[in-house]
């Protein structure tokens, strides 16, 4: 009840004294309407307080469960950071996996090709087939996409298996192509990988691998044996047919000696060909010394020619005043020395002046054929051996080039540099000597011929008359 009604009841109970049961009544009215309010209140402050009980125990289970949810969190932050690190270590092991991969193909790649290369550069043998077999798969196992696995066994069988060859001996039948080029049948003896022969069924005949010419792979057969190597060989194959072989072998473990050159024997188109490029402009040289040389020699012969004897016939008339007959000798003589004798006898009745001018002519219209090519010898003399200079220089070059991709271990990798510094050298002095006793003899000839001619010269000057008795004589 209010505080506005409790004053109305007092106002009416001042009011009128009478109406002293409704105030009571009105108080009691109030009394029960505050009990009933109380017991509202009551009411609600129980079920506010049951209220905030519940609320308080759903705060207490949410309280359970935000910390039930973060420690769950928690351990989910450290399963997710583990996996985070799983995964980067998974990555790590990929990426080295790939490498490794990598590595591996590139090693097996390598391996095949040189496989390969070693199968095609060796002689045949009876395991050849199934090798080049397991290399065709390998090669298809190495063409699959990165990261798939790859089978090497195919690899390692045809490693084991030359591995294996290396280690023995055998003879087997097989088609092969001789040292003629042509395809043959023949019984192949192999002693590892460093000696293979055949004797053809056929023709017998006999061949062995020798080393493949300078700057090619492979092989080749040759034919061309010492006949202590065939007898040797025919002795091999006699024992590859036992049942235990005891093998005596013409056999070179270098594989670098040719069987021709085991003879210490070389003929001589090889010796000028290890010489090198630098031959060519040399033998030309020799070649156009002996032509020239040949041309010298006959045109000397011709300057030379005449006997002393035909000479002195000619001197003779002249004494004896038959200058026609000497006219005629000296015109069917040979010679330089008739020929100037045969100028100043033409010129006689001009006087000794003119007999000594047209022999001087004579003279100089000869020399230019006798000097002929004498500066030519000169040069040529003087070239070869610096062409064979040239050889020795670019035989050293490759003899460097050798020493530098192969090293210096090994002498008998350099020896055809050094060959073809010294067989050029060689030759070009084997040219140059000749050639300048050749240019010595020629010019020590002309030297002689000019002076016998100018000695029969000056023989036939006293003889002329001078030109006040030549116009005598003619008047």
């Amino acid at each position: 009840m209010s505080a506005l009604a409790v004053v109305a009841v007092l106002w009416a109970a001042t009011q009128e004294p009478s109406s002293l049961d409704r105030l009571r009544h009105a108080v009691e009215e109030a009394r029960r309407e505050l009990a009933a309010e109380q017991e509202r209140l009551a009411k609600e402050d129980a079920a506010e307080e049951a209220e905030l009980a519940r609320a308080k125990q759903n705060l207490a289970k949410l309280t359970d469960e935000l910390v039930d949810r973060n420690a769950a969190l928690g351990k989910k932050s450290k399963d997710l950071e583990g996996l985070r690190a799983e995964r980067t270590k998974l990555r790590q092991e990929r990426t080295s996996a790939l490498q490794s991969w990598i590595e591996l193909h590139r090693t097996g790649t390598d391996m095949r090709q040189k496989l390969a290369d070693l199968v095609d550069a060796l002689p045949p043998s009876e395991s050849r087939g199934a090798q080049r077999k397991w290399l065709e798969e390998s090669k298809v196992n190495l063409d699959r996409p990165p990261g798939e696995p790859v089978d090497l066994s195919p690899l390692l069988a045809a490693g084991r298996s030359l591995l294996g060859e290396a280690a023995t001996s055998n003879s087997f039948g097989q088609v092969i192509r001789n040292a003629d080029g042509t395809e043959e049948e023949a019984q192949v003896l192999r002693a590892g990988m460093i000696f293979h022969a055949y004797q053809a069924k056929k023709s017998g005949r006999l061949g062995e691998v020798a080393a493949a010419p300078a700057g090619q792979g492979g092989y080749r057969w040759t034919e061309a044996l010492p006949e202590w190597a065939k007898r040797d060989l025919e002795k091999a194959l006699e024992e590859a047919s036992g049942s235990s072989p005891t093998l005596h072998l013409p056999i070179d473990v270098t594989q670098r000696l040719a069987p021709e050159r085991r003879d210490s024997s070389r003929s001589l188109f090889e010796t000028l060909r290890a010489g090198g490029p630098v031959m060519i402009p040399l033998l030309a040289v020799g070649l156009l010394g002996c032509l020239v040389t040949l041309e010298r020699i006959i045109t000397l012969l011709s300057k030379s020619g005449g006997s002393d004897r035909d000479v002195a016939a000619v001197l003779e008339s002249c004494r004896s005043g038959n200058w026609e007959e000497a006219e005629r000798l000296a015109q069917f003589g040979r010679g330089l020395r008739m020929r100037a004798l045969l100028a100043g006898l033409s010129a006689r009745s001009l006087g000794r002046a003119s007999v000594e001018e047209a022999i001087r002519q004579a003279v100089l219209r000869e020399m230019p054929s006798l000097e002929r090519s004498l500066s030519l010898l000169a040069v040529l003399a003087g070239i070869s051996p610096m062409l064979g200079l040239l050889g020795t220089v670019t035989g050293m070059i490759r003899t460097f080039d050798v020493i530098r991709l192969f090293g210096s271990g090994d002498p008998g990798i350099m020896a055809g540099g050094i060959s073809e510094a010294l067989v050029a050298t060689a030759t070009g002095l084997v040219i140059a000597i000749p050639i300048l006793l050749v240019h010595s003899f020629v010019s020590g000839r002309v030297d002689r011929i000019l002076a016998d001619t100018q000695v029969h010269v000056a023989a036939l000057l006293p003889l002329v008359p001078d030109s006040d008795t030549a116009e005598v004589a003619h008047g």
